[in-house]
């Protein structure tokens, strides 16, 4: 049992307590901490270093102080009990119990009957949970099953139907689509803002595209990234001088947001200024990222060129042919920026997706694309015209990384096809 005294000490209106005051203000004081973070000793350890009395002691020696005050000028000390923690206990209950009198009463062949029926009803139980979860992976990493899983039948079936389903909803699929197209027409690059460079030209920029698409090969990322990453160094150009030795540091930085923004792992700094050869320390490339955000006003949210091939390749049913060529035709936009800047992503999505069908042998453009797109052919025979002009150029190109990523069978060598010519 604990108990508490708190006295009174009537002296502490004198001369003597004024003095007690004066020793009490200085240890708090003096124990008082000087800055966040730094935890102050104890009173007891500070009064001991300086010589002075403890604060506990003025309920022990001075207690003499009280004994010459007459008896009715003294005050009962006020008692302050702690009543004693109420001792709980917690029984357990066991699931089977087998006490010692029933083993003297009852036989051992009975006690193992009883426990072979409880064995096979855990069994039957587990064959119940294998059974409702066969075919599905447990939360876990191990192989056991565990009734705690998540129901993914739908989602598979969802996935099965609508492979890619980035933007299909069934609901909401022509707003989404009309949002796109107006967002498409505000975060647009001037055409001609490479008139007023004065030291950089489209040329250097091909260049520069052509090595970020070596970039996003060697680092696996989305070609939705490249995408990004071009369309930032367009808008950048367009309000920006830069002059021919920042080029290559524009482009880094757009690359480094592109990457933050859509890759799950983007590749870390370090990485992009090993790619310049160290030709940009990290606080360049910082510091343009910063320059680059400022004007682009924080707006990264931009729909490309292959966000709407992959719209309408989906609501089309369009094979895997057909789409992989559009996708290298699009792609081959973005090292000519002097014809195809003046155009919208839809609109080069569109003829890049005509000139794949008809290269396949397909109508050239159909109702369900008109329904789809919303475009007929004549809104996009300028485009569609400088397209098909620039996939028959595409192998005498001195930039190779485009032609050569879509060689390979994983894109089905779309690159090495001959172009068809276009119907009058």
């Amino acid at each position: 049992m604990a108990s508490f005294q708190i006295h009174e000490d009537q002296e502490n209106r004198g001369i003597g307590g004024r003095r007690l005051k004066k020793q009490v203000s200085n240890v708090s004081l003096e124990s008082k901490r000087t800055a966040l973070g730094v935890i102050s000793l104890p009173t007891n350890n500070i009064n001991a270093q300086k010589g002075k009395q403890p604060l506990q002691s003025l309920g022990g020696e001075n207690a003499c102080l009280k004994s010459k005050l007459p008896f009715h000028q003294r005050k009962a000390p006020v008692k302050v009990r702690e009543d004693p923690p109420q001792k709980t206990t917690l029984e357990l209950k066991p699931s089977l119990k087998v006490s010692v009198a029933s083993t003297s009463t009852r036989s051992t062949a009975s006690l193992k009957s009883e426990i072979d029926v409880i064995g096979k009803e855990k069994n039957v139980f587990e064959d119940q949970i294998l059974s409702t979860s066969k075919g599905e992976e447990p939360m876990s990493e191990g192989e056991q099953y565990s009734p705690m899983r998540i129901d993914k039948s739908l989602d598979n079936a969802v996935e099965k139907s609508k492979p890619d389903c980035l933007f299909y909803v069934e609901e909401y699929k022509h707003e989404i689509h009309m949002h796109l197209r107006q967002i498409e027409v505000v975060r647009r690059p001037k055409a001609g803002y490479m008139k007023k460079q004065p030291d950089i030209n489209f040329s250097m920029r091909s260049i520069l595209v052509d090595w970020l698409v070596e970039v996003t090969e060697e680092y696996k990322m989305d070609p939705e990234t490249l995408y990004l990453a071009v369309s930032y160094i367009d808008r950048f150009l367009s309000f920006m001088s830069v002059v021919k030795a920042n080029l290559q540091l524009v482009g880094t930085a757009a690359m480094f947001i592109a990457a933050k923004y859509e890759e799950i792992y983007p590749p870390e700094l370090s990485e992009f200024v090993y790619l310049t050869d160290d030709t940009y320390s990290k606080a360049q490339v910082l510091k343009m990222e910063n320059l680059m955000l400022k004007v682009l006003c924080f707006d990264l949210s931009v729909p490309t060129a292959l966000c709407f091939i992959k719209k309408y390749c989906l609501e089309t049913q369009a094979t895997d042919n057909v789409k992989s060529l559009a996708m290298y035709l699009s792609e081959l936009t973005l090292l000519e920026g002097d014809p195809f800047l003046k155009f919208l992503p839809s609109e080069i999505a569109c003829s890049a997706i005509a000139i794949a069908r008809h290269n396949f042998g397909m109508k050239l453009w159909d109702e369900e694309l008109e329904l789809t797109t919303g475009y007929v052919v004549d809104e996009f025979k300028t485009c569609l015209t400088c397209l098909h002009e620039t996939f028959t150029k595409a192998p005498k190109y001195p930039q190779k990384a485009v032609y050569d990523k879509y060689k390979v069978a994983k894109w089905h060598s779309v690159s090495l096809l001959t172009p068809l010519p276009l119907p009058c």
